[in-house]
């Protein structure tokens, strides 16, 4: 599976808010059933990421390379914190390949930073990957450009 070819760049923070906020996909939950079922779902996705990231980053990157938050909202989507130098592009065409089936409308938001040790918390930038695209802060694809390239020509 390769990346999508749609990529678009954004300038600011603010920006990649507002755009993710346009485009995300909002559930209307109309009964207790239907929350419990769409709550099912979200944790079944998260597991999912946490398997694919695990793989690639070994069983003690949980925490420490990266954080996923287990918070659920009904936006059909999964928030990551990603040390900037872990990603490469076997993780970014798994997580693509995670976006198929009851997930493929779902977005996956990853917040790069230097370092996840609190004392280091600096925010890089972001990315939202799509089913058939991808947002992302221009401060990130200098990033992860390299991998974007490696997983177009595969």
């Amino acid at each position: 599976m390769t990346l999508p070819d749609i990529v678009k760049v954004v300038y600011s923070d603010g920006e990649f808010d507002t755009i993710s906020e346009k485009y995300c996909p909002i559930v209307v939950l109309s009964d207790a059933m239907m929350e419990l079922e769409y709550e099912q779902q979200d944790a079944t996705f998260a597991n999912t990421i946490d398997q694919v990231l695990c793989s690639h980053m070994g069983p003690g990157s949980k925490d420490r390379l990266y954080y996923q938050n287990y918070d659920w909202w009904p936006t059909k989507t999964r928030f990551l914190s990603v040390e900037r130098t872990v990603m490469s592009a076997s993780i970014l065409k798994e997580l693509l390949s995670t976006l198929t089936g009851d997930f493929e409308t779902w977005v996956i938001n990853i917040h790069f930073y230097e370092s996840l040790a609190k004392a280091d918390e600096v925010h890089v930038g972001a990315l939202n990957l799509y089913r058939n695209s991808i947002l992302i802060t221009e401060s990130v694809l200098e990033i992860i450009s390299p991998f974007l390239d490696e997983t177009r020509g595969s």
